[in-house]
């Protein structure tokens, strides 16, 4: 099919309906396709528990730090993603609330990849070891006012 309009003409070699769902064509595609679905399906049954227990995690962790052990740096990082996280919701809710169209994925992604640092740092917080102590003890000198 073509079209022509003064020097300019236009060809096109396929039309798409729109709306129309994607249909595999060869063997790869297809394989390509069945492995996008089982993670789509394994990210919303896995995503929903990873942050429920990252949360508890986060917690946990903050309670065991303000009881009095040393302060945890990731327990800080991962507090820090978890607010970011909560800007980016916020952010969507504003969209929302405003009646902006819905927002596309790449509005939604970051906050997503930032939720599953959070999760991960939380995590990593809630497991941390705590402090080894020192393996060697430095003698101290008697003649340098240290009792």
């Amino acid at each position: 099919m073509s079209a022509s309009a003064d020097s300019a003409t236009l060809n096109i070699d396929t039309l798409t309906q729109v709306g129309q769902a994607f249909q595999p064509r060869d063997a790869s595609e297809k394989l390509a396709a069945l492995g996008l679905s089982a993670l789509t399906r394994l990210y919303s049954i896995a995503l929903p528990l990873l942050m429920a227990a990252s949360l508890l995690a986060m917690l946990v962790a903050c309670w065991r730090d303000l009881s009095g052990q040393r302060p945890n740096i990731l327990l800080l990082a991962a507090a820090s993603a978890w607010v970011l996280v909560a800007c980016r919701v916020g952010l969507i809710a504003l969209f929302n609330v405003n009646s902006f169209p819905d927002p596309e994925p790449r509005l939604t992604a970051p906050g997503t990849y930032m939720a599953i640092v959070a999760a991960i740092l939380a995590l990593a917080a809630y497991y941390r070891p705590s402090a080894p102590k020192a393996l060697v003890k430095i003698p101290v000198s008697p003649y340098s006012g240290v009792p």
